[in-house]
């Protein structure tokens, strides 16, 4: 289900972007001082790659008989269809549009997490920029697709990787060229009432 798909990303991806932010804290101490916020948003950068890279490769798993999604929210079950069947079935279009919701959820507080980090911080800022824009063109391709894809029709070209990198080394550090550039990105991607807590809080004590 949902929660333990949740779980699943927190604890190999989630966790990254909490240690990250002891790494940056440690380096500055202006970072350092906003330890608490950064706290509360760090897993969900780890979080949003992880869920990207599922629904990446959905079709690719697909094929060696693995699957990552909740059974549930899709309302597939242990479906042998191919591909292009599992794509065209209704339940399955509403459970993608649900997941990329919930990823762009996490990258919207991906966002908040880079824009605390002060603008001087200009690698660290261009560092965290890039998997996340490259993470919205993602989802922006998948949010499109109406047929199986191919390998190549999810993949970023390296054109688009080139621009996204000239326009995160060049804007990394201005506030609002970051905030526009999610806007733009992420502009007619599907939407989720979710709100995405940290998976690790129901562990803890």
């Amino acid at each position: 289900d949902l929660a333990t798909l949740n779980s699943y990303c927190y604890y190999v991806a989630g966790v990254v972007g909490e240690l990250l932010t002891s790494l940056f804290c440690d380096y500055s101490d202006k970072i350092a001082r906003h330890r608490p916020n950064l706290a509360k948003l760090s897993y969900s950068f780890g979080q949003a790659l992880q869920l990207t890279n599922i629904l990446k490769d959905i079709w690719v798993d697909h094929e060696r008989g693995v699957s990552w999604l909740p059974k549930d929210m899709f309302n597939i079950g242990d479906s042998t269809e191919g591909p292009s069947s599992v794509l065209l079935n209704p339940s399955f279009r509403q459970g993608m549009n649900q997941l990329i919701g919930i990823t762009g959820n996490h990258l919207k507080r991906a966002l908040d997490y880079i824009l605390i980090i002060p603008s001087q911080e200009k690698e660290i800022r261009q560092f965290l920029a890039l998997p996340m824009v490259l993470a919205l063109l993602t989802l922006r391709k998948l949010s499109r697709l109406e047929n199986s894809p191919g390998e190549n029709s999810i993949k970023i070209s390296r054109r688009s990787v080139l621009i996204a990198a000239l326009v995160v080394r060049f804007g990394a550090h201005h506030d609002r060229l970051l905030k526009q550039l999610f806007k733009t990105l992420s502009r007619g991607l599907p939407t989720a009432a979710y709100n995405p807590l940290n998976p690790a809080a129901s562990h803890s004590g």
